[in-house]
């Protein structure tokens, strides 16, 4: 069986004879976790296996292993740091830029699996197999080692070509090129479509220029000098830098309050923002020590009070300060990660989850986002309005363990306490299957439906079950 250089048996099969060249798994988050699964179950006798946050820092993976890396000690610089000695790497993210650059130049196969669009497509199972079987039997035929010199030649040239010229690089490039020679595969191509052509970011498209009915006087433009449609006599319109400054400044005369920005108007908070003016003091608001005590003083005087002795102070002496910060909403995405989540459902949850975003990102909501899984639950994303990271997040939530469902939701509560109830919205996407409890020997379902109704007094919850998360909708 001949491969083809577009097969993805290829840079398996590469990885397979040379797991020093290393590899990179991009795009779909299913899929690249289950290309990992798959690759971390083929790994050779006496590798290290997975490399997590959860293993030990030293001494770490041994020098002559091969590891899977966990893509949750990217921001670990220590642990990154000890990737750097092992034989071989194998990991995942959204995309390369999202990689640290100590893992990323260990890994010369970039291999990017397209999103699987539709709904009906979640359930589908990404095509690993078929392309691991190949690919091992493709490594059985392979043919005995070829001349090193070729593959560093083939590597030094696309490096130029492509501008990723990088000693570690261009090794990984050699040793890629070298597998590619012995599967009988051309090892330019190879390189191109593995190595480097997934390196090169596409350039963005310029944005749209604006509307011109958005400026006064666009239509007027358009028309012909005598008012007529015909356009015979058109008027070139002005430069529309000239008409967005005109308009900005026009704008600027006659707003007479502060526009509300990104971070939205400024309002009454609970617990922080710039100070304001003292008022009497209520039950249930915060007094206000400085501004009491300058209340109390001259009437003290007047009750008898010298100074020495100790401060009585009546209830019409208290104060409070009126504090106004910037006003905003919170939404907090629950995702059940756990195991009993399936794998269409999983992926159903992500998409959901993006949507939300799109929304919070539309409305300049802050977003949090929330795992369920393992024994207990972790705020993977505080507040943040970084739409993109929290994206990326999702992408790379993982999924297996138990179902902490009574722990997410307290942990929600704790956002929550920090906001407004009108102005937090929390999203939970779970089967309901609560497994695992909060306190030991508990119930965790009865403990699951407590937190929720407390969560529920504190914010406004969206509880999306199994029905919601079926692709068979």
């Amino acid at each position: 069986m001949n491969l083809a250089v577009e097969d993805l048996a290829a840079p398996l099969a590469a990885f397979f004879l040379d797991p020093r060249i290393g590899m990179l798994l991009t795009g779909d988050s299913v899929q690249a976790e289950e290309a990992c699964r798959a690759l971390a179950a083929r790994l050779p006798a006496g590798s290290a296996g997975v490399f997590g946050p959860a293993d030990d820092l030293w001494p770490g993976p041994p020098a002559d292993a091969v590891v899977v890396v966990s893509p949750l000690i990217f921001d670990d610089p220590a642990r990154v740091a000890r990737v750097r000695r092992v034989r071989g790497v194998v990991t995942r993210a959204p995309g390369i830029g999202a990689v640290p650059a100590a893992v990323a130049e260990r890994c010369g196969l970039v291999v990017v699996f397209d999103p699987t669009p539709g709904p009906e497509a979640l359930a589908m199972p990404a095509p690993l197999e078929g392309a691991v079987t190949r690919a091992i039997t493709a490594v059985h035929r392979a043919s005995p080692p070829a001349d090193p010199a070729a593959g560093a030649r083939a590597a030094v040239e696309g490096a130029v070509r492509f501008g990723l010229v990088g000693h570690e690089l261009e090794y990984r490039a050699g040793l890629a090129a070298v597998a590619a020679i012995r599967l009988g595969l051309d090892p330019e191509a190879f390189l191109e479509r593995w190595v480097f052509a997934p390196r090169i970011e596409k350039a963005a498209a310029p944005p749209p220029p604006p509307d011109r009915e958005d400026f006064p006087g666009a239509g007027a433009n358009r028309a012909g000098s005598d008012g007529s449609a015909d356009g015979t006599t058109s008027v070139e319109p002005p430069d529309e830098r000239v008409r967005f400054a005109s308009e900005l400044a026009t704008r600027r005369g006659r707003v007479k309050k502060p526009l509300p920005g990104r971070r939205g108007p400024r309002g009454p908070h609970l617990h922080g923002g710039a100070p304001g003016r003292t008022l009497p003091w209520r039950h249930g608001e915060r007094v206000d020590v400085p501004a009491t005590i300058a209340q109390a003083l001259p009437r003290a005087g007047l009750r008898g009070w010298r100074p020495g002795e100790k401060l009585r102070l009546l209830p019409g002496d208290l104060r409070t300060r009126r504090r106004h910060a910037r006003t905003g909403s919170l939404l907090v995405i629950v995702v059940d990660a756990s195991g009993s989540m399936a794998q269409g459902a999983i992926r159903r949850a992500k998409g959901l989850a993006i949507s939300a975003l799109d929304r919070a990102y539309v409305d300049r909501a802050s977003v949090a986002i929330i795992a369920a899984r393992g024994r207990e639950a972790r705020v993977v994303l505080p507040p943040t309005r970084a739409i993109a990271r929290a994206r990326g997040a999702l992408r790379e939530l993982p999924s297996g363990g138990g179902t902490p469902l009574a722990s997410a939701y307290l942990a929600a509560l704790r956002l929550a306490a920090r906001y407004e109830r009108s102005a937090v919205r929390v999203v939970v996407m779970s089967d309901g299957r609560a497994n695992v409890p909060l306190t030991p020997g508990g119930d965790p379902g009865a403990e699951a439906e407590g937190m929720l109704a407390l969560l529920q007094r504190a914010a406004l919850v969206e509880v999306l079950g199994a029905r919601a998360l079926s692709s068979k909708r």
